[in-house]
């Protein structure tokens, strides 16, 4: 993964970084105010997601989660995925966990690119899913009955 400053982003890049980072704010974090938004660029559009936390253990959902089911409600199955964002409250770039980056695994390609910023940063760090999930669970079962 590589650092880079936010005014060398493509438009595309910075388009899906700023809706990451206006969605934070509509993140539901009463437990721990991580709050945390995440925006996903396909070939048909844009789709945010938001952190839920949730008292019960495991009930919550991460932003990234939450981003690509919005848009596999919009664009089903066949959605493919360019890039995703995700930001949060805080200062230092944020990092998908290991269960988003397995489920952005499964409805995407290797070369997703992934977008890590941080509240006030002037930079962000730019990875891609093959890197950042080396050794990705990917079966080939997706035919559908």
């Amino acid at each position: 993964m590589k650092g880079v400053l936010r005014v060398d982003l493509s438009d595309d890049e910075k388009c899906v970084v700023q809706r990451a980072e206006e969605v934070v704010r509509r993140a539901y974090a009463p437990l721990t105010g991580v709050r945390v938004g995440s925006a996903l660029l396909t070939e048909r559009g844009v789709y945010e997601g938001c952190n839920v936390e949730s008292v019960i253990s495991g009930l919550g959902i991460c932003a990234e989660r939450n981003a690509v089911n919005h848009a596999l409600i919009h664009e089903g199955r066949d959605l493919k995925m360019l890039m995703l964002s995700v930001a949060w409250n805080r200062d230092d770039s944020i990092r998908p966990c290991g269960a988003c980056l397995q489920y952005i695994n499964e409805f995407s390609s290797d070369d997703v690119k992934i977008i890590m910023a941080g509240a006030r940063s002037s930079d962000v760090m730019v990875g891609y899913l093959m890197e950042m999930l080396p050794y990705r669970y990917k079966p080939n079962f997706r035919k559908e009955v």
